[in-house]
């Protein structure tokens, strides 16, 4: 299912493996008949004993959804006297909600105005970060597979990579200004050799390529960005992933419209950006 199946990402694939995986070391040889209310909750146990968050157990959950879905619903082999074993009545999903520190305003503020840098890859990690924050808190994978044809009168057009399988009535696509902050940055960092922005990536990449490389610039910005954030002395760990939510808590703190914020994230769906802006604590 999940290693022939096209529409799935390889980070999905990967992650299906490591539930199959668990799923064997829970009980060896499981078919679906195994699978019941009772199984779910003691596999659940069990990886909670193994010191697994609710976050993981959950993710291993929705995976083990996905496939019973597919295989009753799409493929339709799952014997018709099974009783599923998920929703009403059934077993649900365990996710306990937990408020993410993100960036005070001064301290963004004391970022955009960082500039003693100590080598220059810190001095990259930086320029990234506020490219990543002033590009409307794109995601780095995005920024990475972003292409100078992407630009048209001013605005940076692209399909998320999060929203590229989903159906094509739901594609959101993300438009960036090419404002003057995001002019500066891309001064710094852009490759106008390469028809990629960064000129991180080959034309005709794999998946596997793909994944490789931004795992890679992920630890390299990581390490630098890290080292900046101590000598600022923030409240909470910098990373790229932080810049996404110090602009989309920026742009509630200054009372956006959620309508506004979820189209500038690229979410297609309103409560995707409420989920995501009441999971930030924003001071």
């Amino acid at each position: 299912y999940y290693m022939n199946n096209t529409s799935i990402k390889l980070g999905t694939k990967i992650h299906m493996k490591v539930v199959l995986s668990k799923l064997q070391e829970f009980h060896h040889n499981v078919y679906v008949d195994d699978i019941d209310v009772q199984f779910l909750k003691d596999f659940e146990k069990a990886q909670t004993k193994k010191k697994k968050s609710l976050a993981t157990v959950a993710s291993y959950m929705r995976d083990i959804k996905k496939i019973l879905n597919y295989f009753s619903q799409v493929k339709k082999i799952i014997p018709r006297d099974y009783i599923y074993p998920f929703g009403k009545g059934g077993y649900s999903i365990r996710l306990k909600k937990k408020k993410k520190n993100v960036l005070q305003e001064h301290e963004i503020e004391s970022l955009i105005e960082f500039n003693n840098f100590e080598t220059k890859k810190q001095e990259y990690a930086h320029n990234i970060f506020m490219l990543l924050y002033y590009a409307c808190g794109i995601n780095p994978i995005d920024l990475l597979k972003l292409r100078w044809e992407d630009l048209d009168h001013n605005h940076f057009h692209f399909v998320r990579t999060k929203t590229e399988t989903t159906r094509q009535s739901e594609v959101q696509e993300l438009v960036i200004p090419l404002t003057e902050e995001v002019k500066f940055y891309l001064n710094k960092v852009g490759d106008p050799t390469s028809p990629f922005v960064l000129g991180k990536l080959h034309e005709n990449y794999t998946d596997q390529s793909l994944r490789n490389r931004k795992n890679r610039f992920r630890q390299e910005i990581n390490t630098e960005l890290r080292k900046i954030g101590k000598r600022l002395n923030l409240s909470v760990t910098l990373r790229m992933s932080s810049a996404r939510d110090a602009y989309a808590s920026t742009l509630d703190r200054n009372g956006e419209a959620r309508e506004n914020i979820s189209s500038m994230l690229g979410h297609s769906d309103i409560r995707t950006t409420a989920n995501y802006l009441d999971s930030l604590s924003i001071n």
